[in-house]
């Protein structure tokens, strides 16, 4: 599965525990024990969240390849006097 599919899971489940969470605080303390483990499973999402937010942007940064070698420079090409060339006669 690729980093973008999780990515798109994410927010759904974030939302289900949410609304877990409210339901459970509407009945239950903080300590409750169910209210501690939505909560921590919330936490879980979040992290998840932010590494794979992380695990794409280095996928977008540019990579740094140092400098470029430089090209070779051609040398003169040697010239020929025209007169040299020309047959005598």
């Amino acid at each position: 599965m690729s980093i973008l599919i999780q990515w798109w899971t994410v927010p759904g489940e974030a939302l289900q525990a949410q609304g877990q969470l409210n339901e459970l605080l509407a009945r239950y303390t903080e300590t409750h024990p169910e209210v501690v483990a939505v909560r921590r499973r919330l936490e879980a999402l979040r992290q998840r969240r932010d590494e794979e937010i992380e695990a794409v942007r280095k996928m977008e940064e540019p990579r740094q390849l140092g400098p470029l070698p430089k090209a070779p420079v051609p040398s003169a090409p040697s010239v020929m006097p025209v007169a040299a060339t020309l047959p005598r006669g």
